[in-house]
Parts: structure tokens; sequence; C-alpha cells
């Protein structure tokens, strides 16, 4: 895969479609108040929630500054009390994943915060290095956009939609793959290719933060972007209500046919789309409130949902329905000050049921029932997630959760074997079985996160963060031909000459199958050091991320430790007057091998080819066999690989490097302009390779002879060379292969990104 470079320029305008861009990173499902005070320190500063009575207390440092760090998202009261004189009160937003600013003093410039139809605009955020973008449910209700998430993320700058097969965000110039998904600080990404994540519907959420690029050293495990979301939770008032969306097909548009010209230059239908019909309707039924007010909170969601669509082709007339719903619950409990507890549950279990007839494009008709196909995703996820203060400036946070995704697609031929009629004179044609292999899949994580953060002054204000996350990951997989064999009516046969008008038939044997695991554990330390004075912010981080993943007998084919992924950020007060914001990111970014290469690459596979005469052929299709025509062909024996003959024994892993520099320019009270570059380089690439061309050249270099059918598929890094075991004369003895990148004849991967965004 060769990936030129990228150049982008994007112009984004967010006066009334989003929020500013800040973030000082927390834990990924929580926000934090910050200020100054100017004047009297020794007073007491408190915060409360205004939807669940939570209540938490701070200490105003020397300097007059102070910070609240792990707050869930809401609306919060914060009231300064000096020694003397009377309170002060502000009402402040907390988002996921940012810093909100309250400050008390006459002295001090007080943040205005404009209250503007859709959402909300901030002043610039001088608490932050990194980029990302925050979006409410209230926020994206007054949008006339999509109601999912790559919706909302198409919102940002510098993303693009992926393939409309995938539904999903390209960011910065990666691709739709090497994204990351969190929902309450719980990844729900699909481990096995990238695609496909947890489905969450909108309703579901109460905010979603955007991270671009330059995120910060808790996050991991992606090249892309990171969409990280929070639930809706309960509070100390009862709601309830009922909500209905219908897409009806007589408002959507209708595309135009599909044509193609066949050899002799006539126009053939390829799909008649003015036949096509598809809606759909979803209903949302929701509840919550509290259990023990100011204690313990639930939310409840229950979705109903309906789609179905038709399409007609040349020869064939589909239909489909899905009406699977939805479930989804939090539970937060608030057991004595400074301590939160949260449970979170939902499921995206989908079962989507597809008809095939016949059709005859002539006269418009349908026929007869030729497959059902069933095919199912999504199951059942649980989070568990604690919040503590344990001392003045000492938060742990703690968080396991389950994952479950189905992945089994079956339908009702799948006991008949596949044939397929492609004999000279005839249209290639599926006379039996399913098409497509039929597969048996179920995915599992299980993740375990624990965060610990502590603030305290030297020499400016420090705000020390590290944890470690560790996932295990499971892939259930077996797939096999439809009946377990495969036959395919042929013409002509290698190295074989048939009789005048005789014909043979290819039989073919799949199957490949087990359980594969892949374990995923990183490890982050950053501090957060704003320097006296308060202009100058210094973010250092170091994550160290590792991955290991295995084979059908456990053991392990490719583990690579202690990824050293440095993240570097600065901002600057450039004036003294919080005005005018200079800043800067350096980031190292890795991505873990996916777990379908486990599968692919060291299950144990057979997959054998034979070719027979044919006598005749049955009423069933089934072929009445002859005489066996030349030897087999065992391209996989069932057995599985040694791990050193289909991984590059010097593997590096992949990364990618990211620059990006900026200013932001508070011009009033209502506008801001920016300009930032992005530059992103993905410098090392990892990917599965066909040996052979490399293979025969080193076999005459070392005066050897290649045994015939030599065939040899391993995993490295494009464009540098390759060690691996291979038996090259077929004598049972394992040699040590190495070849240069030239020998391989595979370039390096090339991917560069480059942007200017202006923003206003």
């Amino acid at each position: 895969m060769l990936m030129r470079g990228v150049a982008a320029a994007t112009l984004t305008v967010a006066v009334l479609t989003s929020t500013s861009v800040i973030v000082k990173a927390q834990t990924n499902a929580d926000g934090a108040i910050v200020g100054k005070v100017s004047g009297d320190t020794k007073g007491s500063l408190t915060v409360e929630s205004l939807s669940t009575g939570l209540t938490r207390t701070a200490t105003v440092a020397s300097d007059g500054s102070y910070r609240m760090g792990s707050l869930p998202p809401g609306r919060y009261k914060v009231t300064f009390a000096p020694a003397s004189g009377a309170a002060s009160v502000q009402e402040v937003d907390v988002n996921v994943g940012s810093s909100t600013a309250a400050d008390f003093g006459g002295s001090v410039t007080k943040l205005e915060k404009f209250v503007v139809t859709g959402g909300l605009i901030s002043p610039i955020d001088f608490n932050k290095t990194e980029s990302s973008t925050q979006f409410t449910a209230a926020l994206v209700r007054e949008l006339p956009i999509g109601r999912n998430t790559t919706a909302v993320a198409l919102l940002t700058p510098g993303t693009t939609q992926g393939d409309a097969s995938f539904g999903l965000v390209s960011f910065s110039g990666s691709s739709v793959a090497e994204n990351a998904y969190y929902v309450n600080g719980f990844n729900i990404s699909n481990f096995r290719n990238g695609l496909s994540p947890s489905s969450v519907p909108f309703e579901f959420y109460e905010q979603l933060e955007i991270k671009n690029e330059a995120y910060t050293a808790d996050y991991g495990r992606s090249t892309g972007g990171v969409i990280n979301g929070t639930t809706k939770s309960g509070t100390n008032q009862f709601k309830a209500g009922v909500n209905v969306f219908v897409s009806p097909d007589r408002l959507s548009w209708k595309n135009a046919d599909v044509n193609y010209r066949d050899s002799a230059g006539a126009t053939q239908v390829y799909r008649y789309t003015g036949h096509s019909w598809a809606q759909s309707a979803d209903a949302n039924v929701y509840a919550s409130g509290p259990i023990v007010k100011n204690k313990l909170f639930y939310y409840g969601l229950y979705q109903l949902r309906d789609s179905r669509s038709k399409s007609a082709g040349s020869t064939t007339y589909g239909e489909s329905r899905n009406d699977s719903p939805f479930w989804g619950g939090k539970i937060d409990f608030y057991p004595f000050k400074g301590h939160h507890l949260e449970f979170t549950g939902f499921s995206d279990t989908q079962k989507s049921v597809s008809d095939t007839y016949g059709f005859t494009f002539a006269t418009k008709t349908k026929g007869a029932l030729q497959n059902t196909v069933t095919s199912n995703s999504g199951g059942t996820n649980r989070v568990y997630r604690y919040t503590g203060n344990l001392a003045e400036g000492l938060t742990f946070t703690g968080l396991f959760g389950r994952n479950k995704f189905n992945r089994t697609s079956s339908s009702i031929v799948d006991d008949k074997p596949l044939i397929v009629d492609a004999r000279v004179g005839a249209p290639t044609v599926t006379r039996s079985g399913n098409g497509s292999l039929i597969t048996t899949g179920l995915d599992q994580r299980e993740a375990l996160r624990a965060d610990l953060e502590y603030a305290f002054s030297f020499r400016g204000t420090h705000r020390l963060r590290g944890g470690f996350d560790r996932e295990s990951n499971t892939e259930n997989n077996l797939q096999a031909y439809s009946g377990g064999i495969s036959w395919r009516y042929v013409s002509t046969i290698p190295g074989y000459t048939l009789p005048a008008g005789g014909y043979g038939v290819r039989e073919r044997f799949y199957r490949n199958g087990g359980a594969f695991n892949v374990k995923n554990n990183a490890y982050y330390l950053e501090n957060n050091w704003t320097l006296p004075g308060e202009r100058l912010l210094l973010r250092f981080g170091l994550r160290d991320e590792g991955f290991e993943n295995f084979n059908g007998r456990k053991e392990s084919i490719i583990q690579i430790a202690h990824q050293w992924a440095p993240r570097f950020g600065a901002s600057y007060d450039l004036n003294g007057d919080r005005r005018t914001k200079l800043f800067a990111n350096y980031g190292r970014y890795m991505l873990p091998i996916a777990a379908n290469t486990n599968y692919r690459l060291a299950g144990g596979e057979l997959y054998t080819q034979d070719y027979y005469l044919v006598n005749s052929i049955g009423s069933d299709f089934v072929p009445s066999k002859g005489a066996k025509v030349g030897t087999s062909t065992v391209f996989s024996d069932g057995s599985v690989p040694d791990p050193a003959t289909v991984v590059d024994q010097n593997v590096k892993s992949m990364y990618q490097d990211e620059f990006v520099l900026g200013v932001q320019r508070s011009l009033n009270k209502s506008w801001n302009v920016g300009l930032k570059g992005i530059y992103r380089n993905l410098a090392t690439s990892i990917d599965d390779a066909i040996m052979d061309y490399g293979l025969a050249a080193w076999a005459r270099k070392n005066n050897m002879t290649l045994r015939p059918g030599a065939h040899a598929y391993v995993l490295g890094n494009p464009g540098r060379p390759f060690k691996f075991k291979f038996d090259v004369n077929g004598d049972g003895r394992m040699e040590d292969i190495t070849l240069s990148a030239a020998d391989v004849g595979l370039p390096a991967a090339i991917r560069k990104y480059y942007a200017i965004e202006l923003s206003a």
C-alpha cells in the first residue's frame, strides 16, 4: 500500500455551531473548573452540581489560583466566601475533557461566557496546549446534521467522510480504521479491524468530545482521531419522555440507474435504482431521576428501531429489514463527599435479515426466493467506574469494562455446497450454496484502567498525572465454505487437455478458525506545569505502549514492548493580557496489530484444491466426478504455522509523528480568530506481504532449488528487510531467510499530511 502526500487547507467558521477548542485533559469522562482569586485568598471555595447536589471544596493557593478536577459534566455553582465580606457566586458549565474558568475578584479579568442560539462560545482557553472540540446533546439538537457520531465529528476541521460502506470519519489524512472510540472512559473500538465500533444512539449521549490531533499521553492506540462520549445521567429532578424519528422513502432523493456496456457494446443495467426503496423509524422512551436525593440516581433509555429497504439489479431483487431494539442505562452513586461510583450498561445487539429473489429486468418482476441471510452485530457492554478525591489535590480513577460483539452471519443455504458454473459460453452463475464464507464470530474485550492525578505548587503550579490501561481482547472466529465444499465447473484445466465437448470441475475445501487473543498494555506519565506569572504552560508527557498477539495454540506470534511515545506541548500568553495565545505540540502515536491478522496469518487453515473430469451433473447441480486430473494443491494443510515463519523477527512498531503550531487572538468579547499548521508523517507501517519473489532470489544466491509451489506470506515493515524461517527445498528443515527491501520488492508506505486551518 503506497500513500502519497496530502496537502489540505481548511477554513472553519464556528460562530453559532460549536464550542471553542478547549482542552485540559482530565480522565476521559470528566472535566474541571479552574480559576484565580484576587485579594483575600484565605476564604473557602465550593462547587455544587445544580443537577445532583454533588459538593466539592478546594483550597486556594497562595497566588490565588485553584483547580477542581474529575467533575462529571454538567452545570455547577461556584461559590467563593472570603474571610470577610460577602460571598461571590458564578454558574458555569463543565464539559468532558475540558477546563472551565471561574475567576473571582475585581482586579482579575473575568472570563465571560456568551449564550447563543444552539450552543455557547467561550473565550480562548490558556489552560491547554492540545486540540479538541466539545459538543453537548443540546447543541447538536439545534444543528441540521445526522443523529450519529460521524456527523458530529465532521463538524470539526480536518475531518473527511470515509467510504459510505463504513459510515466512519477520516481524521487529518488517516484511514477510517485508525480511530479510537470511548463511552464513559471505556474503549468500544473494533479491535478486529478498526471498523464498526459498538453502535450507541445519539439519544444516549450527553456530550461528545472530538480529538483531531495533539491529544495527551493518556490516549493511545490511534493514529487518527478520538471520539470520546459521555452518556446521560439522572439528576434530582425526575424526567421522562418519548420521541419518534421517521425517515420516509418518499422524502428521499432517487439516484439514476447504474448501467454498463457489455462486450458487444450494448447497454446493460447494473443496478436498477429506480426500483429501490428505503425507510426507517426510531422511537425512544427514556426516564431518569433520583433513587435517593443527592446520593443515588438512574437514567434509562429504550429505543425501538425499524429499518427496511428494497433494491433491484439486473438479475436479483433484495429486501432487508432490521428491527432490533437498543437499551442502555446508567447508575450514579455518591456515597459520601468526594467519591463517585458509576455503572453503565447498554446493548447494541442487532440482527439484519436480507432476502434475495430472482428478478426479470425486462418486465420488472420479482421471482422466487433464492436465499435469506441473517447478519448479527453488537452485543452487551458493562462499565464500572470509581472516582475518588483521596486527599487535597490527589484524585484516583479506576475503571473495569467488558464488551461482547457478535459477528456471525448465516443463510438458509449454508448446508448446501457452493456450486458455480463458469463454463465457456455461459455467464458465470452460482447454482447452489452461499457465495460468501460462512462465518461464526464473537469478539470479547476486558479492560482495566487506573489514573492518578496530583496537583501541587513548586515554582509555579503542577498537575502530575499517571496511570495504566490494559486490555485482553479475544477474537473467536470460524469460517468455512457453504456445505463444507466448493465446486466450480470449468471448460479448461491447467496442464491438461479436455476432450472435445468435455468439461471438468474444480473442487476446493476451506476451513479456518479458533480463539485468538490480543493483549494491549500502556503506562503514561504527564506533567502540566504553569510557570510563575501564569503566561507559560508546558506539558511533558511520555506513554509506553506494548501489545502481544497470539495464535490458535495460545503461542505468541508477535510482541512489541516499550513503544515510547513522547507528547510535548506549550501554550504562551503573548502579551500577558489574555488576548493572544501561541501554542505548539509534538506527539508520537502508535497503532497495534489488528486482531484479524492473528486469524488470517496464524490460524489452523485447511485449504486444498483438486480437479476432476465430470461424468454428469445431477438435478441438484452436484457433479458425478470422473477421474482425478493432476496432483492435489495444498495451499494450507490445517496446521498452525510456526510464528517464526509468518512474522518478521525484526518487525518494528507502526507509528506516526505529528507537529502542530498555532496562534489564537481575541478581537473582542464575541470574536476569536486563529491560525494553525499541522504536519503528520507515517514513519513506519506494518503489512503482510508475499515473499515469493524474494525467496526465489534467495535460493539462487545460496545455490538451492526452491521447492515447487513454495509460498510465504510474512508480516513485517514494507521498505525494510524481512527476516523469517522457511523450508526452501522441501527437506523438512527450516532455513533462516533474510531478505533486503530490494529483494522483497515492496516499497515503504508513504503518508504525509500538511494542513493550514483558519478559524473564526
